[in-house]
């Protein structure tokens, strides 16, 4: 019996950007433009982007050299790339820059004048070990197939309609919510752990209702016996008093359990309109646990 190969490198996708990281890595979010590397408790690497409004960034690229400057205490001077990592950057225009101490690349900026983006990596050296970059996959940014933009971190990944945009996010302990907007339109994605934990004390139905906060009136149905959806299509009178209360009157959600990954996922839509049932049913069948390789 053949079995599959273990899987030594993870993917992540994050708010447009996209790279390949090892398994044994820790991505760390620190905002909605901002994703730290740790291994062994050590932070490795450090990816900070924006999008641009000018295709002249000389002055953006000094301003990040000298913040650069200041946070370290040290003088940068020019650098090249390890051998071989030039493939990585090959759809952006490259800068490097280290310090007189080392002589590896610190910092990195990447400009893609076309997209009208640039993108930042801090790279923490680290003694007796290969350079960082040697171990990442090519950065970019992240690829839209049908108008839908790929989320993947942790341990699952998503797919999202381009048009959202990510508001707010929250990575509790056994917590991860995702909130997006388009338009008046809200979207919310959840990832729970310890999910038989939680079934032992709570049915699905009321861990889903405490979850969401549910206060209109609406329909449950079962769709299966691990899957609970949540409908609120409430009539014209109804709209009119919840809009007065500054909420939206139209939710559509659905939320199951991976028992194979031990994992309870949500969908939670609202609208101040009659929201896409099929874009709902499109955003579940795409959402999914991938678990990380054992360490």
């Amino acid at each position: 019996m053949t079995t599959s190969p273990q899987r030594t490198s993870q993917n992540i996708s994050w708010n447009g950007i996209s790279l390949t990281v090892p398994q044994s890595w820790e991505t760390q979010v620190i905002s909605l433009t901002h994703l730290s590397f740790e291994c062994d408790s050590e932070v490795v690497l450090e990816l900070r982007w924006q999008e641009t409004k000018s295709r002249n960034n000389h002055k953006l690229i000094t301003r990040i050299t000298k913040q650069y400057e200041e946070r370290s205490e040290s003088h940068l001077t020019t650098a090249t790339l390890p051998s071989g990592c030039e493939v990585l950057f090959k759809d952006f225009q490259v800068a490097c820059f280290t310090t007189t101490k080392q002589s590896s690349p610190l910092l990195i900026v990447l400009n893609n004048p076309d997209e009208s983006f640039m993108l930042a990596l801090h790279v923490y050296a680290r003694q007796s070990t290969a350079h960082p970059l040697k171990s990442i996959g090519a950065i970019g940014r992240t690829t839209r197939e049908d108008g839908l933009l790929t989320w993947a971190i942790q341990d699952f990944q998503a797919l999202v309609p381009a048009t959202y945009r990510l508001t707010k996010y929250a990575m509790k302990a056994g917590l991860t919510v995702l909130e997006f907007a388009c338009g008046k339109t809200m979207l919310h994605l959840c990832r729970l752990s310890l999910a038989g934990q939680r079934l032992e004390r709570q049915n699905l139905k009321e861990i889903f209702t405490s979850l969401l906060g549910l206060e209109n009136e609406g329909s449950f149905e079962h769709l299966a016996e691990n899957t609970v959806r949540y409908q609120a299509y409430p009539g014209i009178l109804e709209q009119i008093t919840i809009r007065l209360q500054r909420k939206k009157p139209f939710q559509l959600a659905t939320f199951w359990h991976d028992g194979e990954n031990d994992r309870l996922l949500g969908c939670f839509m609202q609208g101040i309109a009659p929201l896409d049932q099929q874009l709902h049913t499109t955003i579940c069948k795409n959402y999914e646990i991938v678990p990380l390789p054992k360490k």
